[in-house]
């Protein structure tokens, strides 16, 4: 890891990417060439992707790999870094009597190409490096969903609300974790009385807590969840009304025939069943290999 960048011009960025001042110019000023649109449904929520190709996608791919992750971060950021998984964040906040979340509302599109800017000059860029790290990393004036770059350009940006977020968990014996929008906090029955600093901290830091969501105190006595795991007991598990569920949908495949369970095609509801069912596998080996069992039953002809 590395405290700065210190990256005082294009010509040294461009030897520390592998690639030319001028592929680095030419490439910033023809942006809209070498991207697409692509949209996605997530549950009511229509979102739009921005997704690089060509020698665009190998600059902020190798941008990403020798800049951005390589800038130290606070120990409470786990998203969007290397070796970090949705399990070890969780695993964090397990066996807690109190776990409090809050999520960052509309937080790629709320962070502008002005804000960037600031953050990469914070981190020891010179201002014209900045530029053109701006130019690269953000569409339409903002930090985009679909580049590679954007999750580690935005932990960038969320450095001095980390560490205000770190120093208020030591002060209150709290564990803290950033999973890129969602902040988890747990400990003691004191968190539940910090609801007003944690929204104060996220205002003064120029974001909105998602209202629809609020800020959610779970105790021990109820579900506790953290990036979609339950955290109640020593480890996290797989919540149990997403096995239920995905048992249920396994059963009907086989009774009934997949066919009848969906509207897309078979091929890519195969893919989304197998691709839940590792996830499974990948929180609790036992459980996924039933549900695997389960899978090769299913008639796909």
């Amino acid at each position: 890891m590395i405290e700065k960048c210190n990256i005082k011009s294009i010509e040294q960025l461009a030897s520390i990417l592998g690639f030319t001042p001028e592929t680095l110019i030419e490439v910033s000023s023809n942006l809209k060439s070498y991207f697409c649109y692509r949209r996605f449904s997530k549950g009511n929520k229509t979102r739009t992707l921005v997704i690089p190709h060509g020698k665009f996608k190998d600059i902020l791919n190798v941008l990403n790999r020798k800049v951005l992750q390589k800038v130290a971060l606070p120990v409470v950021v786990k998203g969007g870094r290397k070796k970090m998984s949705i399990y070890k964040n969780a695993e964090l906040h397990c066996g807690q009597k109190v776990v409090a979340t809050l999520d960052i509302e509309d937080f790629f599109p709320s962070i502008s190409s002005k804000r960037v800017g600031h953050a990469l000059l914070g981190i020891g860029c010179a201002e014209v490096v900045a530029d053109l790290l701006v130019k690269l990393t953000t569409c339409n004036g903002r930090i985009p969903l679909g580049f590679p770059t954007s999750p580690a350009l935005a932990n960038i940006v969320l450095i001095p609300m980390a560490n205000r977020f770190q120093k208020l968990s030591e002060q209150h014996n709290l564990r803290c974790s950033f999973w890129i929008d969602d902040i988890t906090l747990s400990g003691s029955l004191r968190v539940s009385r910090l609801k007003n600093l944690f929204h104060k901290i996220v205002t003064q830091e120029g974001f909105r807590i998602n209202e629809k969501k609020s800020i959610k105190f779970m105790e021990n006595s109820a579900p506790q969840v953290v990036t979609k795991l339950s955290v109640n007991d020593n480890k996290p598990k797989v919540m149990r009304e997403y096995r239920r569920s995905l048992r249920s949908l396994l059963h009907r495949c086989i009774i009934q025939g997949p066919a009848l369970q969906t509207r897309d095609c078979l091929k890519k509801f195969k893919r989304s069943i197998l691709g839940k069912i590792s996830f499974v596998i990948s929180i609790d080996e036992e459980q996924g290999i039933k549900l695997r069992k389960q899978f090769d039953k299913i008639n796909w002809d």
